[in-house]
């Protein structure tokens, strides 16, 4: 059973057996503020023509301090660092820290329950550093959507999971090299 089956899997099990907590209705309200850590990590493998050529991984972390500016509807400023090795069968490893910041729009939707369906859209930018590279381009997020499921622990707590899209221009900081990614992040956030 791949992950992400796993992941869903245990969403539906603690919505389904949870107790009735505080849930959205105690805390979107205008003025209110949220701070999330959110994050995933990813290792790959590459082939080609059966042979291994490279292995490495992609650690993404993202801080977002939320600010509701009326019931339900939340602004999230942010901070993201993305920190990838990629390892080579023949030749050096290469690191790239990539440090940038990221804005978004986000409505939550009241379900009475502990668990809060949310959607969002977001722009951001990152700066690049690559082992043994200069002159590299500021990467931009644009756009950056998808939904998600705040699930409360407590008044307070709520774990978080999001599905998102993204398209990158200037990838890695390569002048006209894009991206399209999907993807799965998870994390916590904490209510103020």
């Amino acid at each position: 059973m791949n992950k992400m089956k796993i992941v869903f899997i245990a969403l539906i099990i603690l919505f389904l057996f949870s107790s009735s907590q505080a849930g959205l209705a105690k805390y979107a309200l205008k003025g209110s503020k949220e701070l999330s850590a959110i994050g995933s990590v990813a290792f790959f493998s590459q082939n080609f023509n059966g042979h291994k050529v490279a292995d490495g991984t992609n650690i993404f972390l993202g801080i977002n301090l939320g600010f509701f500016v009326a019931d339900k509807l939340e602004l999230e400023p942010g901070i993201i660092l993305i920190n990838s090795t990629y390892n080579p069968v023949v030749g050096s490893s290469t690191t790239e820290t990539h440090l940038g910041g990221i804005f978004a729009l986000a409505y939550n939707f009241d379900t009475g329950s502990p668990a809060v369906p949310f959607i969002f859209g977001r722009i951001g930018f990152l700066t690049n550093s690559i082992t043994d590279e200069t002159d590299l381009k500021t990467s931009m997020i644009l756009p950056d959507v998808g939904g998600g499921i705040k699930f409360f622990i407590s008044s307070k707590a709520a774990l978080r999971t999001e599905i998102y899209y993204n398209h990158m221009t200037n990838l890695l900081g390569e002048k006209d090299w894009n991206q399209n990614l999907f993807g799965l992040r998870a994390g916590l956030s904490v209510l103020f």
